[in-house]
């Protein structure tokens, strides 16, 4: 995973970079996904090579970040199919890559990370709120 944030406009430039940096040239963006909060591309050349990469939004603004990137030539698709999870901030699911038949495959939610997470920060915020008011009633009672 890269920490670099990507903008918007630039992501299919960057993920092509990254294809022909990866050793594949001369092919183009054969698929495209959009799932949440997260795009997957998959990219294929005149050899029939494939590559794979899956990148989610940042909450702050426009601007991606590098989840996971895979090619054909990487030796870890020996079923032609690669699947991982993929936290894109506001859930988690699971991606599956089919090289064979080109495919991008998103599997149902596995959790909401953002529902749990504001859930959590309100039961804090709660329990500081009834906090302060049992000190003022404490405090009046004295009084």
């Amino acid at each position: 995973m890269k920490f670099h944030e990507i903008p918007e406009p630039d992501l299919q430039e960057v993920f092509l970079q990254k294809v022909e940096e990866s050793g594949l040239e001369k092919g183009k963006i054969i698929l495209y996904e959009v799932h949440g909060n997260s795009c997957t591309f998959m990219f294929e050349n005149e050899k029939g090579e494939r590559a794979c990469a899956t990148y989610s939004k940042s909450l702050y603004g426009r601007r991606w970040i590098e989840e996971k990137f895979f090619t054909s030539k990487m030796g870890v698709l020996g079923t032609g199919k690669i699947s991982y999870d993929v936290n894109d901030k506001l859930t988690v699911c699971e991606v599956t890559c089919n090289f064979n038949e080109p495919q991008i495959i998103f599997g149902e939610d596995k959790s909401l990370v953002l529902s749990v997470k504001v859930f959590g920060v309100c039961v804090i915020l709660m329990a500081g709120f009834a906090g302060r008011i049992l000190a003022l009633q404490m405090r009046a009672k004295k009084n």
